[in-house]
């Protein structure tokens, strides 16, 4: 089995069913779970750490939320990412390292970070760059191949256009349309199982999202209705996602997901916003079991 994990926000598709539903979940069921979390840290850089109660912050949310592979946006440098791994591999004992997209973006870059001892990495990353729309200052998809245990899988990762405003959602309904036909335009020997995470900037069921929604199955259509991803003051919504494969791709080894809760960490919601991020990590687990 290969797993393809790519970084966006989709919509639920039909493919969603009472099977995927959280309250139907057997951790037991979960074999050999591979835990892969989306994390957008507010403008990320490395001075950052300099105030220890956001280093504390930061370090103590991504030993809580405990992933194999951590999808990021909002990265300034390499610098800054390196420098808080060192941090976290000090207080966890794994073996985290990254790789940030090389172009577009500016100071908020995307990546992922994996732990060296649970996951390989079978590719280089590579940028998919039509997301820019013609040299735009727009992130691009970032896309790289890893293996955890016998399992290959593929990540692409992604932070959409920002705000509601008309033209916002009409760029991000053109990134949407540009992911599908990447998607579509793979290899025939490219593997089925696809799971997109990252900060799609909208929600759920909105209209720009519509291009990858027809293809995926949202596994965060199977949170609560209440839950909400982005924490800023009167904009808190569900706009992180981490969407699946759909027929025998990555739907079909979803064990659950989950957003992060600052009380893991003795944290307040207000605090979490003002030492860490105003987004709360997303986590999905999925069976790797053959």
């Amino acid at each position: 089995m290969r797993m393809i994990v790519l970084i966006c926000l989709l919509l639920m598709t039909p493919i969603g069913s009472a099977a995927h539903a959280q309250d139907d979940f057997d951790s037991a069921a979960c074999v050999n779970p591979l835990r892969i979390a989306t994390w957008n840290i507010e403008n990320f850089n490395v001075s950052r750490l300099d105030d220890s109660d956001s280093a504390d912050a930061l370090v103590a949310t991504w030993a809580a939320i405990d992933a194999d592979i951590v999808a990021l946006q909002e990265i300034g440098s390499q610098e800054a990412i390196d420098s808080l791994l060192t941090l976290v591999n000090a207080m966890t004992g794994r073996d985290y390292q990254a790789v940030l997209s090389y172009r577009g973006g500016g100071s908020q870059k995307v990546g992922f970070a994996w732990d060296s001892e649970t996951v390989s990495p079978l590719t280089e990353a590579a940028q998919i760059d039509s997301l820019r729309l013609r040299g735009t200052r727009l992130r691009p998809g970032f896309t790289m191949d890893f293996r955890f245990g016998a399992y290959d899988f593929t990540l692409v990762t992604l932070h959409l256009k920002a705000t509601q405003e008309t033209p916002s959602q009409r760029i991000r309904e053109a990134q949407m349309t540009l992911l599908a036909q990447w998607f579509d335009e793979r290899p025939p020997d490219a593997d089925e199982d696809v799971i997109i995470l990252g900060d799609y900037n909208d929600l759920l069921d909105a209209a720009p999202l519509q291009p990858i929604s027809e293809i995926f199955f949202f596994a965060t259509s199977e949170l609560p209705d209440d839950a909400v991803s982005f924490i800023g003051a009167e904009h808190r919504s569900l706009i992180d996602h981490i969407a699946l494969s759909p027929g025998t791709g990555a739907s079909d080894e979803f064990c659950s997901i989950v957003v992060f809760d600052p009380a893991q960490i003795d944290l307040t919601e207000a605090e979490f916003q003002q030492l860490a991020s105003d987004h709360l990590p997303l986590v999905v687990t999925m069976t790797t079991a053959s």
